[in-house]
This record gives structure tokens, C-alpha cells and sequence, in this order.
């Protein structure tokens, strides 16, 4: 089985690809950091797509004010 990573994986566009490959048969493996996104595609993911090994990980950074 084919296993992809999307990053803004619960956003708009990353959420709309996963759900895709998903269906297609694809292992994801998601990112966010739920900055501008909702943790409530990721509930759908995992109700929709119970038998599949995907998973989803929330990326913290932190900010510090220094580039």
C-alpha cells in the first residue's frame, strides 16, 4: 500500500487531497498545526476511514520573535 504525507492536512486544500488519496486506497500521513484549520476533518478522516493505518499529527512551533 502507497503511504503519502500532506502537510495542512485538516486545512482546505490538504484536507481535500487527503480525503482523495484516502479514498483511493492510500496511507496518509497528515500535518497541521491547526492554526487555520479545523480538528474536525480529522475526526471524518478517522470515521470514514477506520481500517486504514493513516495518522495525524499536530505540529506545534514556537515563537520566538527571533528569525
Amino acid at each position: 500500500m502507497n503511504k503519502i504525507l500532506v502537510t495542512g492536512a485538516a486545512g482546505y486544500i490538504g484536507g481535500t487531497f487527503a480525503y482523495e488519496v484516502l479514498k483511493k486506497g492510500f496511507i496518509v500521513h497528515g500535518i497541521d498545526s491547526f492554526i487555520n484549520s479545523n480538528r474536525n476533518i480529522i475526526d471524518i478522516f478517522s470515521k470514514d476511514f477506520r481500517r486504514n493505518d493513516s495518522r495525524f499529527l499536530h505540529w506545534t512551533t514556537k515563537q520566538t520573535g527571533k528569525f
